[in-house]
């Protein structure tokens, strides 16, 4: 039986010039670095455009769901 524990996270992320920003990549990497855990599972939730629009910087709302397996941690991830 399985032992999940999961929770919500969200970060707020500025871009200066988005034309110029890949914006999957630098969320990708963000998400990298909110498990903990080896076998963590990060998942987008979702991303809102916080600006109005021609606003510069565009700042987004990044909700990410971390799913974890207490029975399973695997190796303790460090930075």
């Amino acid at each position: 039986m399985k032992n999940i524990q999961i929770k919500q996270k969200m970060f707020e992320l500025e871009i200066d010039d988005k034309r110029n920003t890949n914006l999957a990549s630098i969320i990708s990497e963000m998400l990298l670095y909110e498990r903990d855990y080896e076998n963590d599972e990060v998942l987008v939730h979702q991303v809102l455009n916080l600006s109005r629009i021609g606003e510069m910087p565009t700042k987004f709302l990044v909700i990410c769901n971390i799913t974890r397996d207490i029975n399973n941690l695997g190796e303790k991830i460090s930075y």
